[in-house]
């Protein structure tokens, strides 16, 4: 059966900010079989995260993204109810969560940053870079490093809110590519 996490999960990736309503119908007798529109009702405005995937498309291949590596999805949705200091620890554990090899337990930053590049991401691997340093200071309680990165101008809500967006898009990626290779049917 589809649990109602996952279901908000994905929706809190594919559309920006919180969603109460899903065009997503589940058969009762069959929780496999699913309906799902494109369209949401006139009166509710959301504002999608990526237009160039519609949100039929998006679920199919979220399913298969979400089997391989759940707890990424489930850190990101986590994370947008947090400040910004627990926020960078389930990013960071997201990251690590899907490039990080599971006995793997130094270098996770040089990890992440790799599986990154090789996604296309090495302009954004500053942001990444940065959030794993703001990271170490709060779980390691570097007082001194807080209060400098605090005091800096660069971790602003605009940073944030930045951040947040190439963490979006490492995870739309994610589901391009696993949904792609484990079912042929979908295209990009």
């Amino acid at each position: 059966m589809i649990k109602n996490n996952y279901i908000e999960y994905g929706l809190r990736l594919f559309y920006k900010h919180d969603v109460g309503f899903a065009a997503l119908v589940v058969g009762i007798d069959n929780p496999k079989k699913y309906l799902i529109s494109n369209r949401m009702p006139s009166s509710v405005a959301f504002e999608e995260f990526d237009n160039n995937i519609e949100f039929s498309d998006f679920w199919e291949k979220y399913i298969y993204a979400y089997q391989k590596k759940p707890a990424a999805y489930e850190y990101f949705s986590q994370a947008l109810n947090y400040p910004n200091s627990i926020k960078s620890i389930l990013f960071c554990s997201l990251l690590e969560s899907l490039f990080v090899p599971e006995d793997e337990r130094s270098k996770k930053r040089d990890f992440v940053l790799q599986g990154a590049r090789i996604l296309g991401f090495s302009k954004q691997e500053n942001y990444l870079n940065d959030l794993f340093e703001y990271r170490n200071a709060y779980v390691h309680a570097d007082k001194k490093k807080q209060l400098s990165l605090l005091s800096s101008p660069k971790y602003l809500s605009k940073w944030w809110e930045e951040c947040e967006e190439v963490i979006r898009k490492v995870l739309f990626k994610h589901i391009i590519n696993h949904g792609k290779l484990n079912n042929p049917k979908i295209s990009t």
